[in-house]
């Protein structure tokens, strides 16, 4: 058996200063550039405040999937279907759960519609989805 020698536990917070002076130089660095980039985390800036600017706005937000046409079909095709009904308009009524290759959907429930005709096909996601 190999004893590996037991490594100090830094007493003097050297890491924690290292980490402070990090984001001291960063928060500096982002009122000298004032209006142009913030910090965000998930949303937020370092203030608690949504963050600002159309890309930091949509980012991160759920979103709900929509699919229309061959992508509809995909998920009704590739989905387990737990329920279906003919509504009065003669709209065929769906909720399936998606089994397919599509990554962000796999797993999630969908409302899907299909047009008398067959030649409509929407399907919306139930809980929204990070992208």
């Amino acid at each position: 058996m190999r004893l590996t020698p037991h490594r100090p536990v830094d007493t003097k917070g050297g890491n924690m200063k290292k980490l402070v002076m990090m984001l001291t130089l960063l928060l500096a660095t982002n009122m000298a550039v004032a209006g142009e980039w913030e910090v965000c985390i998930n949303g937020t800036n370092l203030q608690g405040q949504p963050c600002q600017g159309d890309t930091w706005n949509n980012w991160n937000k759920p979103r709900q999937i929509m699919a229309h046409g061959h992508e509809a079909i995909e998920l009704i095709r590739n989905g387990n279907i737990l329920a279906s009904d003919i509504d009065a308009s003669g709209q065929y009524r769906l909720i399936v759960t998606y089994q397919g290759q599509y990554r962000p959907a796999q797993g999630k429930t969908f409302s899907c519609t299909v047009s008398p005709d067959a030649r409509q096909f929407e399907c919306r996601s139930w809980t929204p989805i990070y992208q």
